[in-house]
C-alpha cells in the first residue's frame, strides 16, 4: 500500500504532456494557454480623453478664477473615432471633445463638461488645471509587447477582454483532455430503468459527466460493465478503437472480492499497474495504470470513493497533463475537534465559511461513511487530514479543498 504522497509522485512521473491547437479566441475561455501571449498594440494606443468635455492648453487657464474667468472659443468638436484635430496656434481656443477621442495637438488636459460654463461659441473656466488631467496616456494600461497571459493559464472571460484589447485573434492552447467513463456491476442501472430487486442506481457515472463538463474537459460514458473479464476487455477495446481518451476511469471491481477483476485483467491486456491500494480513506483500494495510449484510474465503487478519487487522484494529473500549477491548499481552523483512529490521510467532508472575526473555519460533518451522497450537498469542501492517528482539536488549523 502506498502513501498519498508517493501516490501523486508516481501519477506525475513521466507525463506525456498534451498536444497543441490554435483557435480563435472567442472559444478560448476555459482553455489552457499552450505559449506566452505579448500584447500587439498598446492600451491605449494613442492618448485620449477619460470624459467628455473640453481639450485646452493648460496654460491658458493658469490665471483663471471664480472672480475673474477666462472665455475660450470653441474651435471644434471631436468624437471617438474622429481624426486627430489641432488646437488652433492662435491663444485662446478650447475644442470640445467626446470620452475616448483623441486627445488633439497642443492640448495637454481636458475639463469635464460639467465644471464648465458653454455661452454660444465660449467656454467659460473658472479655475485653472494641471497639465495631464483627464487624459489617458497611450500605454498607460499595457504597452505593445507586454506579457498578456502566459504558459499554463487558464482563460478566463477577464483575460478574453485583455487580449481582445491587445489585438489578438488567436491562442495556442493544449488539447482538451479526453476522458472515458466506465462502470461494473450487475447491480447498477440506469436511473431510467425500473428498480427492481437488489438492484440500485448509478449515481458515479452521472457525478463524473458531470464534474469533467464543469471543468471543461471532455468526457464520454460507455456504459456498464457486469462483472465479466471479456466484456470488460471487449469495452476496453472499443474505448480505445472509437474514442482514443487520455485518461479511462471506471468504478468498481478494484478491491479483493471474488469479482474484481479489474487489477489482473488490465495486466492481461498490457497495461502497466503503477499502483493499487493507496494508504487513504475512503478509496483505499484506487487503481493506477499505464499503457502506450493513456493513463487508467480504477476508483472503488463507493459514491464518497469516487469523489475523493476525482478530486484527490485524477485532478492533479490532468493540472499536470496541461502544466496547469499545483493547487495550493486553503488554511482553516477547525470548529469542533475531530478524532481520526487509524493512520491513513483521510479526506472528510466539511463546512467551510467565515466566522465572525473574517478567519476562515471548517466544521466536519458528523456522516462520513463512504456510501453517503447527501453530505457531499450540504458540505462545501475536503478537508485533508494528514496520516497519523491523532485527536484535532477546535482551532487547529488544517488543509481545505473546495469542491469544484
Amino acid at each position: 500500500m502506498i502513501s498519498y504522497h508517493d501516490a501523486l509522485t508516481k501519477i506525475n512521473n513521466d507525463v506525456s504532456y498534451l498536444n497543441t491547437e490554435t483557435i480563435d479566441l472567442e472559444n478560448a475561455l476555459n482553455r489552457i494557454v499552450a505559449q506566452n501571449v505579448r500584447a500587439k498594440v498598446s492600451n491605449p494606443n494613442f492618448d485620449n480623453s477619460a470624459m467628455d468635455g473640453l481639450a485646452v492648453y493648460s496654460e491658458d487657464l493658469q490665471d483663471a478664477s471664480v472672480k475673474k474667468p477666462i472665455s475660450l472659443e470653441i474651435s471644434d468638436i471631436i468624437s471617438a473615432g474622429d481624426t486627430s484635430v489641432r488646437l488652433s496656434e492662435k491663444k485662446g481656443t478650447a475644442c470640445e471633445i467626446m470620452t475616448g477621442a483623441r486627445i488633439p495637438d497642443r492640448a495637454d488636459a481636458v475639463i469635464k463638461i460639467e465644471d464648465v460654463s458653454i455661452k454660444d461659441k465660449l467656454a467659460i473656466f473658472t479655475r485653472p488645471t494641471e497639465i495631464g488631467n483627464n487624459i489617458r496616456r497611450e500605454g498607460e494600461d499595457f504597452k505593445q509587447g507586454d506579457l498578456m497571459i502566459s504558459t499554463g493559464n487558464k482563460i478566463t472571460a477577464e483575460h478574453i477582454m485583455l487580449l481582445a484589447s491587445a489585438g489578438i485573434c488567436q491562442i495556442k492552447v493544449y488539447k482538451k483532455i479526453k476522458i472515458a467513463i466506465i462502470s461494473t456491476g450487475k447491480e447498477l442501472i440506469s436511473r431510467t430503468e425500473e428498480l427492481g430487486e437488489n438492484k440500485i442506481y448509478d449515481s458515479n457515472s452521472p457525478y463524473l459527466e458531470s464534474i469533467i463538463r464543469n471543468l471543461n474537459i471532455e468526457g464520454k460514458y460507455f456504459g456498464n460493465v457486469y462483472d465479466d473479464k471479456e466484456a470488460f476487455i471487449a469495452k476496453i477495446s472499443q474505448i480505445n478503437n472509437e474514442y482514443h481518451p487520455d485518461i479511462i476511469i471506471s468504478t468498481g471491481a478494484v478491491s479483493k472480492g471474488k469479482w474484481d477483476f479489474i487489477p489482473d485483467t488490465l495486466q492481461d491486456i498490457g497495461f502497466n499497474i503503477i499502483f493499487h491500494k493507496a494508504a487513504i480513506r475512503p478509496g483505499k483500494p484506487i487503481l493506477f495504470a499505464k499503457s502506450q495510449t493513456g493513463y487508467y484510474f480504477g476508483l472503488p465503487g463507493n459514491p464518497r470513493a469516487v469523489t475523493v478519487g476525482f478530486r484527490f487522484f485524477i485532478y492533479p494529473l490532468i493540472c499536470t497533463l496541461q502544466h496547469l500549477n499545483s493547487e495550493e491548499a486553503l488554511i482553516a481552523k477547525l470548529k469542533s475537534s475531530f478524532f481520526k483512529k487509524n493512520k491513513l490521510t483521510f479526506f472528510v467532508v466539511g463546512q467551510l465559511a467565515y466566522n465572525k472575526h473574517g478567519e476562515l473555519e471548517v466544521d466536519i460533518l458528523q456522516t462520513q461513511e463512504s456510501f453517503r451522497v447527501l453530505p457531499n450537498t450540504i458540505g462545501n469542501c475536503f478537508v485533508m487530514l494528514t496520516e497519523e492517528a491523532k485527536e484535532y482539536k477546535a482551532g487547529e488549523l488544517v488543509n481545505i479543498y473546495r469542491f469544484f
